[in-house]
């Protein structure tokens, strides 16, 4: 499982409060983390290094791409900015009690990784997966069809009606709900990237579902 430096720097707060700064990409391509140890090799792309903040040299050769934690006096970074990305700690923190952390947040989505795909080798639930992403995320999930009937829904409080939950039996987006979803997403049906809405107040990211590449729905997380 590869994660990136926005979905690293979001789930080390509130502990490891850090700023985000230099080249980086929403791509989920950055592998589990690694001491820096050797200062003769070239810090590679697609990988995240742990490295003190006293420890920074400040010679280094590193590839377009790779991204580095630091926590400490970091100011020999800024001059690598335009190659890596620079997840600075606000705060001196134990280089072994990062390593942990950051190791943490890698198996809880590998975790969560691996669930999927034994539910599709197993049942094929959706019900199921659906409420392992909301648990993961800690937000309201609801999954679509073609003709904006739910198919399925999970993180809702149980018992409350929902803004966008059509009074009149809950099968399917309330009218007002479905004008704005519709208006919003400009009849954006053949995107294929996640897309920012916001629905009755509420933001909201969307991702199209195809089948034999037709439209088949959305997956909506609060």
């Amino acid at each position: 499982m590869k994660l990136n430096a926005d979905i690293l720097l979001e789930n080390l707060a509130p502990e490891f409060p850090a700023e985000l700064s230099g080249h980086h990409t929403a791509e989920l391509n950055l592998g589990r983390p690694e001491f820096y140890l050797d200062s003769s090799q070239p810090m590679e792309a697609g990988h995240l290094y742990l490295l003190p903040g006293e420890q920074f040299p400040r010679h280094l050769k590193m590839e377009k791409g790779c991204v580095i934690l630091c926590a400490g006096n970091t100011a020999v970074a800024n001059a690598y900015l335009d190659r890596c990305c620079l997840i600075r700690l606000r705060d001196r923190t134990d280089p072994f009690v990062l390593m942990n952390a950051v190791t943490a947040i890698y198996d809880k989505y590998s975790r969560w990784y691996d669930r999927l795909h034994q539910i599709v080798e197993t049942t094929a639930d959706l019900a199921e997966m659906t409420e392992a992403t909301s648990r993961l995320f800690g937000n309201p999930l609801m999954v679509l069809d073609s003709e904006f009937r739910f198919v399925t829904t999970a993180g809702y409080p149980e018992g409350h009606r929902h803004i966008a939950i059509d009074d009149r039996g809950g099968e399917k987006l309330s009218l007002s709900a479905m004008n704005q979803f519709l208006s919003t997403m400009d009849m954006q049906i053949d995107e294929t990237d996640p897309l920012h809405l916001d629905i009755l107040g509420n933001s909201v990211l969307s991702y199209n579902l195809f089948d034999a590449e037709e439209y088949a729905g959305s997956v909506t997380l609060e």
